[in-house]
């Protein structure tokens, strides 16, 4: 997009949702952006497993969870940061 002096128009940029929960949020995708995104305080077993096969543990980053997909803002020091910019290119998606 850099490249092709284009405007970033996914919420998806910057962050990483974990592989196992991707083709699910892409499958639901309008479902999943009308979610109020809430911050992660507290990481279910399933999830752990799933971050530690990502990251070797539970990252110590900003993690955002839609119903059951978790969002990791791995380039935003804070959750608030991080969700304002999704709530931000959100809102430019055109189906």
């Amino acid at each position: 997009m850099h490249e092709l002096g284009m405007e970033f128009k996914t919420p998806t940029i910057n962050l990483q949702i974990l592989p196992e929960q991707y083709p699910r949020f892409c499958k639901y995708l309008k479902y999943y952006l009308a979610i109020n995104m809430r911050e992660c305080t507290e990481i279910s077993d399933k999830h752990e497993k799933y971050l530690t096969k990502m990251f070797g543990g539970v990252p110590d980053m900003p993690l955002g969870i839609l119903d059951d997909v978790v969002v990791c803002f791995q380039h935003y020091p804070t959750f608030e940061e991080g969700k304002s910019k999704w709530d931000e290119r959100k809102a430019k998606i055109n189906y």
